[in-house]
């Protein structure tokens, strides 16, 4: 059975690295400056439509571009999200 798009979208921080109230707060802070979500997309040099579904919840954003765009929207911490990265790596 496949996973439906709305639960997809209310999952917890365990699967994308950040929680749906951070979602809230980053939506919030764009409207809050009057910037639309393609604005801030072509401002910083990202795609709309990866923002778009960042901010909709249907990207894990564990690395590459969609990584970097979460960092940016100050969805997921950089260190904490390196940190992470290497738990279980030995030195």
């Amino acid at each position: 059975m496949t996973e439906s798009p709305t639960a997809s979208a209310a999952r917890s921080d365990d699967a994308r690295g950040f929680t749906p109230q951070a979602v809230a707060q980053a939506k919030a802070r764009l409207t809050a400056q009057g910037v639309t979500y393609a604005q801030w997309a072509d401002e910083h040099g990202f795609s709309r439509r990866l923002v778009y579904e960042i901010l909709a919840g249907r990207r894990a954003c564990r690395r590459g571009v969609s990584h970097r765009v979460a960092v940016a929207l100050g969805l997921k911490n950089p260190q904490a999200a390196a940190a992470q990265r290497l738990e279980g790596v030995r030195p």
